[in-house]
């Protein structure tokens, strides 16, 4: 975008003139006067004084002048099923009777609609009748960018392909650096082999006038557009991207890690890093030395580059393994980590060179082509890693064997995390993460020569930043398509499109949403409309209507059906003019505006937004390849784990169908297995709903997550569940997670007071949050934007910016799993859906487990809340066979008695689990004490989360729960004494916290807090 900051009087105007969509259609009403052709220079208007018998009054001649005017006035009177753009003007009509012709041509408002073969006819079938009496059958051509509005549908939208415009579609490559061999799919008909750059907007940058390291955006309703962004792109579209596999290259860290570790030739034995090893066997050697490789640093100043200050070593390959260079880094804590590679490209190397990732997962495998890129890092994938150095389980190889043997194969440094921000300016470095740092540094770290991507500017970061990605994109691509300062420099990698995704786009008036406008250019700077290598530019259009179409349609059949679709505009935005391939710029909301931001902040609107946005990229690359499209699937639900009798493990689930889009069926399923604390698998596919695992062995948890796949790519994961088995009890216990929650934070909005109450409920992002910068401040929606230091209305806190926060992994019955092991019971697992379709046996089981963490019926969605009366019948029977249910979680009093509607599930919670609703929001310090001898020892002592970090969810409400018919208190907040857990016991037994046992800290408090509950309900 081009970068005013939050300049309100500016986006008033800006929204006062992008009224694409926002207007209501005029009413239909007979035309004040008929325009007749009469000449090619004159024109008659006729005006009728009887609206029944069109009787004429009077009849005068004008000059042609007047046609345009005229022509324009029809625009006001005719009721066509869409809104025209306000502000379209008629510049100029031009008749031909010979030819039966009229031309009219309209300024470029009229190009920010969308245009269909329907609409089309529509605007053309209504114009015609005016034209009849000078022309009998008139023929209609209306222009805009200078060319006939049909000729502004996209190709995905015509209907004949005979009718496409194929200057439009470029003949892609279809070449890729990295192959990830380890995948047990093929993807036919989604984005196999195509090379997407994808980014956030902004960024941390040094703002060389106020000399210090700032946001570019302000910090507004909680975040910050510079993160709010990222947030969108990260974790939810590029992972749809790459499913869909496709290979994406990000101008922006990607990773979250803030650690980093780099194991590189230059420094082999770099003992606070890892280790570099060759490995030759035999007669094979490694080759001298090539000088300008990586050599990490520190820090870097000015336009250090990295790639240049180092050595890279090189291989010959050979059909058998003959040597093997090894990356073992010493990872300073547990947790996954992206994994780069690095190295020299030549067409005299190997384009498949065998690398090897080695995790606590196992083994993944990738094919690199070496003949292209190089000189800056290349992803591979995250992957779970064990603190410390272990060759096994922690390392990268590659080797020399290749198809044919002679080829070379180069080999630089490896790059674990993401890390801190590196690059220095005036003595310090932004101290943020280099994931909330702009392009123009990331870039820099990763190699990119300065004057032609990130430094173009003397004296603006600023600048350099925005036109830094775009020039990130040619440079990928190289000859022709290179950087605007050296068309031939790059690294050879044929990119087919680029996206741009913002949120800054004004305010609305009376509370409604802004909605989403999409941005091209159909010229480059030397105004012409074609890309370097002859295709035109009008493609970037194309992909620009399709994708907002997409994004457009699926939030107004889901969550808005009032959702407002903005221009589609020709504009000189450097994300969108610089790039020479298609290039797409979203402005998908508004971080200004407060209606918006409450769809901002929903983990699920994030996730269903990519979805739209990578459902629309895939259809505009179909029109490419010319073949039907595949939509990947859903996750899958109902998923659950079993103990079978011969020491087995079955796992079963269901698809989901996609009510928007018929081609996201699933074909196959993949089950991935984490086997202790390790990382998982690379899956094993299976076409049923099910799947059993007999090399299980016992006293050990095992862990499972399924995905969804068809030929146009794989789902997101399912829950995760998990099971093991015990050789020293043969009661098993089943864990139930009800923990599905993915909410915004609570809101607020009155005449006086609006915006995010965090204290009351601070939502649940789905794994992790990246955009949280603080707590809002200023809820005075009259307050006015000074600055974006003082922006005003939505201003918020600075405390938690560049920090990672963990939200719902989805992954809980790994936590109550080896608790319950150590205590020395079985266990299997489940999601709650799968119980209330029956699909377990509860019957089966001394004790069910049931975890709610932050589940609560009224956030919509993903939510069933707790105790679904489904469920609640279920577990009813269940009790009356003496069973018995131990249940957590921070809300699981107050959703069931301060929820309207659900008086059922109040009576079956007073009746049969035996408490009440005794406060909310009870506790600070998340301290609780044992109060009754026979179920926890005296003096036991429990803390709870309830602070923001990055291992486990914060509580920040958590319920008090009062003892009913002849329950007892058994735990007590530290700070009110007010109840925290209660038990009962007789024909069945019953537990219940009102917080969520997983978020317990340590272990071994867990484990000794288990082994009493289970000790409780089923052995006393």
């Amino acid at each position: 975008m081009k970068h005013l900051g939050r300049v309100i009087p500016v986006f008033i105007l800006y929204l006062l003139l992008d009224g694409c969509g926002t207007h209501q259609a005029i009413k239909q009403k007979e035309p004040e006067h008929v325009v007749e052709i009469k000449k090619d220079t004159t024109v008659v208007v006729v005006q009728p004084v009887d609206t029944t018998t069109r009787k004429i009054d009077t009849v005068k001649t004008v000059p042609q002048k007047s046609l345009e005017g005229d022509v324009q006035k029809l625009f006001t009177q005719i009721h066509f099923s869409f809104s025209l753009p306000k502000g379209v003007v008629v510049e100029k009509v031009k008749t031909d009777s010979a030819a039966g012709l009229v031309s009219i041509y309209c300024n470029e408002l009229l190009s920010w609609m969308p245009f269909r073969e329907n609409t089309v006819r529509e605007i053309y079938d209504s114009l015609k009748p005016y034209f009849v009496k000078a022309i009998p059958a008139p023929s209609i051509k209306m222009y805009s960018l200078s060319k006939p509005i049909e000729e502004l549908i996209p190709n995905f939208y015509r209907a004949a392909k005979s009718s496409y415009d194929n200057s439009r579609i470029p003949q892609g490559k279809g070449v890729q650096v990295v192959r990830d061999i380890s995948k047990p799919y093929a993807v036919s008909a989604g984005l196999q082999n195509r090379n997407l750059v994808v980014w956030p907007s902004h960024g941390r940058y040094y703002a060389n006038k106020s000399a210090r390291w700032e946001w570019q955006r302000p910090r507004l309703f909680q975040t910050v557009e510079d993160l709010l962004s990222y947030s969108i792109v990260v974790p939810y579209l590029i992972p749809m991207l790459e499913n869909a596999g496709a290979n994406v290259y990000v101008p922006r860290e990607r990773d979250i890690q803030t650690s980093e570790v780099i194991v590189d030739n230059d420094s082999p034995q770099d003992v606070s890093s890892g280790a570099y090893e060759e490995k030759p066997t035999g007669t094979s050697v490694i080759k001298n030395w090539i000088e300008n490789g990586f050599a990490k640093r520190d820090t870097y100043s000015g336009t250090e580059n990295p790639f240049r200050m180092g050595t890279c070593r090189m291989l010959v390959s050979d059909t058998i393994v003959g040597t093997k260079i090894v990356w073992t880094p010493d990872i300073p804590r547990k947790g996954e980590y992206a994994v780069y590679i690095t190295y020299k490209a030549s067409a005299q190397n190997s384009n498949a060179v065998h690398y090897v990732v080695n995790h606590s997962g196992g083994n993944s495998e990738f094919f690199i082509n070496q003949q292209i890129g190089g000189d800056t890092w290349f992803y591979l994938g995250t992957f779970e890693f064990e603190k410390g150095r272990d060759a096994l389980k922690g390392s990268v190889t590659v080797d020399n064997k290749c198809a044919s043997a002679g080829l070379n194969i180069t080999a630089d440094a490896v790059r674990f995390g993401g890390g801190m921000g590196q690059v220095v300016r005036d003595g310090s470095t932004s101290g943020m993460p280099k994931f909330a740092e702009a392009a123009r540094y990331w870039l820099q770290t990763a190699g990119m020569p300065d004057t032609l991507v990130y430094r173009l500017n003397e004296d603006s970061e600023y600048k350099d930043d925005y036109q830094s990605r775009p020039e990130y994109v040619n440079f990928l691509c190289g000859v022709p398509k290179g950087p605007a300062n050296n068309r031939s420099a790059g690294l050879h990698i044929p990119v087919d499109m680029s996206l741009a995704l913002h949120t800054d786009a004004g305010i609305a008036k009376q509370d409604s949403v802004v909605g989403t406008m999409s941005i091209y250019s159909i010229k480059d700077f030397k105004g012409s409309e074609y890309y370097p290598d002859g295709y035109s530019r009008f493609a970037a259009r194309d992909a620009a209507d399709i994708i907002q179409t997409q994004i457009v349609n699926d939030i107004k059949s889901v969550y808005n059906k009032n959702w407002v679709r903005r221009s589609l505009r020709n504009a000189d935005y450097s994300e969108a003019m610089r790039p020479n391939v298609p290039a797409v710029l979203l402005e998908v909301l508004s971080h200004q505006n407060f209606a918006d931001m409450q769809y901002a902040h929903d983990p699920k609107f994030k996730m269903a937004l990519a979805r739209s946005i990578y459902k629309g990229i895939v259809k505009y690359f179909s029109v490419y390849s010319n073949t039907p499209y595949v939509i990947q699937p859903l996750p899958v639900s109902h998923l659950a784990s079993g103990i079978n009798g011969d020491g087995s493990i079955t796992l079963s689930w269901k698809a989901e169908k996609d009510s928007l889009e018929p081609t996201a069926a699933p074909s196959m399923f993949i089950v991935y297995r984490r086997t202790g604390n390790g990382g998982f698998d690379n899956g094993t596919v299976t076409t049923h709903n099910g799947i059993t695992f007999d090399d299980v062995k016992p006293n050990t948890v095992y862990s499972f997550k399924v995905t969804a796949v068809n030929a146009g790519g794989e789902s997101f994961p399912s829950e995760i569940i998990s099971a093991g088995i015990s050789t020293i009890s043969k009661k098993q216990v089943l864990v139930i997670n009800g923990f599905h929650r993915l909410a915004p934070p609570a809101s607020i909005s009155t005449p006086g007071f609006e915006g995010f109450l965090n204290f009351s409920d601070a939502g649940v992002p789905y794994k992790y949050s990246v955009d949280f910068t603080g707590a809002q401040s200023d809820f005075n929606p009259a307050s006015e934007y000074k600055s974006n230091d003082a922006p005003g209305h939505g201003a918020s806190y600075a405390d938690f910016e560049g920090k990672v926060i963990a939200g719902n992994t989805f992954d809980y019955p790994v936590v109550h799993g080896e608790a319950i092991l150590a205590a020395g019971y079985s266990f299997a697992s489940c999601g709650d859906d799968a119980v209330i379709d029956n699909a377990i046996d509860l019957n089966s089981y001394a004790t069910l487990d049931i975890i709610y963490g932050e589940e609560k019926s009224n956030s919509g969605g993903t939510s069933l809340g707790v105790v679904p009366h489904d469920l609640s019948i279920k577990l009813k029977k269940y009790l009356s066979k003496k069973g018995s249910i131990f249940i957590t979680g921070a809300y699981i009093s107050s959703d069931i008695f301060k929820t309207p509607g659900r008086s059922d599930v109040s009576v079956f919670t007073n009746e049969s689990l035996h408490y009440d609703f005794a406060g909310s929001h009870v506790s600070m310090s998340g301290e609780v004490w044992s109060c009754a001898p026979d179920v926890f020892p005296n003096n036991f002592i429990l803390r709870f989360n309830t602070a923001e970090n990055d291992s486990i969810y914060k509580v920040e409400a958590p319920d008090g729960v009062q003892p009913l018919y002849k329950a007892k208190t058994i735990l007590r907040y530290a700070e009110n004494r007010i109840s925290a857990g209660i038990a009962y016991k007789n024909s069945y037994g019953i537990i219940a916290f009102g917080f969520p046992f997983e978020t317990i800290l340590g272990k071994q408090q867990r484990f000794d807090c288990m082994k009493y509950v289970l000790q409780f309900l089923t052995e006393k």
